[in-house]
């Protein structure tokens, strides 16, 4: 057991010197071509190309000053951090009133049911004209109907307007030129 280790440990180090003289012949081979093509680049550039590159190396953007009045003040940053402080209070809010209507529409569904289940017990006795939905009651439900569906409708808007919103929001905005 004992010679078998000393085996795999000759070995570990056999082949950790290999690696290291395959890495060390890459590092060579790296430097010659480094400097064949700088011989390359210098032999080019006596031979008169030097108007050639001196036109490709030159930098015909105009030079921009930064951008004076644009910088952006500490209250400026406030006034933005407590903007989106405030627009974050707005969608849980939004997010809490969505789950209340929904609580809401729920609840007026399984009101309805149990009316019908309630009418349909009693038509099976032969009583269902001795319990019947009151006017205020049937009124009521109307107006909840309503009152959920306008909701609905606010709710769809808002998220339609924070669609718009955010599509503004991710566009890049252009900076001034000049």
């Amino acid at each position: 057991m004992e010679l078998s280790q000393v085996d795999n440990k000759t070995k570990l180090e056999a082949t950790l010197q290999e690696e290291a003289a395959i890495r060390q012949d890459n590092k060579d081979r790296e430097l010659e071509r480094l400097a064949d093509a700088a011989e390359r680049t210098e032999f080019s550039l006596s031979n008169g190309d030097m108007s050639k590159h001196s036109e490709t190396l030159r930098d015909t953007a105009p030079v921009l000053e930064g951008m004076k009045g644009e910088e952006i003040t500490k209250e400026e940053i406030d006034m933005l951090s407590d903007a989106c402080t405030q627009l974050k209070g707005q969608k849980k809010l939004l997010t809490l009133e969505k789950e209340e209507l929904e609580d809401l529409k729920d609840d007026v569904q399984e009101y309805s049911e149990d009316l019908k289940e309630i009418k349909k017990e009693l038509s099976k006795t032969g009583q269902e004209k001795a319990v019947q939905e009151s006017k205020a009651s049937q009124r009521l439900s109307k107006r909840v109907n309503r009152m959920i569906g306008r909701i609905g409708k606010i709710i769809t808007e808002l998220e339609q307007d924070k669609v718009v919103l955010d599509g503004q929001m991710d566009r890049p905005s252009t900076p001034p030129i000049g």
